[in-house]
């Protein structure tokens, strides 16, 4: 923080990322190819300009020290072996034209698939995960889809729209996590955790049938939810974040249920 307690923003965009993938709880996967090199020949510029063309490619590598740092069911190559790894790399088809990297990791309760928007000649980038589901990510940055075991997304970072059979669900000018704490798909959700990384408009297209929405502005002390306000709600679930809501946390929920379910689930998801 600053010297008159005023949040600096890089706190703010680490701690909304602290607490979003504390709840995407993302696994570690052993890497499909290990390279073996040993610590004391890795500062040289071969070796970088390899590593760089692995991230290019989206290649699930890792580097390790020797034959015994392997684990089970992963491929490898010497480093030393110079011939064997450009021949691996030829075999990849690289392609100088793309703009986007791509992975996908596991969690507990299902699929995550990651994106790193690195078009610099775009400010946003639609990015299709498949046939029925896209979103848009912000040049330089990165977005997040996280599906459940069924199927359905409840958890998302993007820098603006997420669609799913070409209904805009989801739509907002700023950059944002977001999750749903009921366990719904967003578009049913009646309990949803929004991470602002900016200020801005955000809207939700919802088929749920809401009694009393609110849009509830708080954060978390001593383990404890504090309110700090709420935002006026325009047409359907939309309303505006100024620059002082940034910096907190933001909940989307039924009123009957914010102390009951929404604030609960918060607190059990984060602490």
């Amino acid at each position: 923080n600053h010297v008159n307690l005023i949040p600096k923003k890089t706190y703010i965009v680490y701690r909304n990322m602290a607490y979003f993938f504390k709840i995407v709880d993302i696994k570690y996967d052993d890497p499909s190819l290990c390279i073996i090199c040993p610590y004391e020949e890795r500062q040289n510029e071969e070796l970088k300009k390899i590593v760089q063309q692995m991230l290019d490619l989206n290649v699930e590598f890792e580097l390790v020290n020797s034959k015994h740092d392997i684990p089970k069911g992963s491929n490898s190559i010497q480093f030393s072996d110079k011939k064997v790894l450009n021949q691996f790399i030829t075999n990849l088809n690289i392609d100088d034209t793309t703009t986007t990297r791509k992975y996908i990791r596991h969690t507990d309760f299902g699929n995550v698939y990651i994106f790193i928007n690195e078009d610099i000649y775009s400010d946003k980038k639609e990015i299709k995960i498949d046939k029925s589901v896209s979103i848009e990510i912000a040049k330089n940055k990165t977005g997040i889809i996280a599906f459940d075991k069924n199927g359905y997304i409840v958890g998302c970072e993007a820098s603006g729209i997420l669609k799913i059979e070409d209904e805009i669900i989801l739509d907002s000018d700023f950059h944002y996590m977001i999750y749903s704490l009921d366990s719904l798909p967003f578009n049913k959700s009646k309990s949803l955790l929004l991470l602002p990384l900016s200020k801005g408009r955000f809207s939700l297209n919802t088929r749920a049938t809401w009694k009393q929405p609110i849009i509830e502005v708080g954060k978390i002390d001593n383990g404890k939810w504090s309110h700090l306000g709420r935002l006026n709600i325009k047409d359907d679930i939309s309303f505006d974040i100024d620059e002082t809501d940034a910096n907190y946390i933001i909940l989307i929920s039924e009123k009957n249920i914010l102390h009951s379910k929404t604030i609960p689930a918060l607190l059990e998801y984060i602490l």
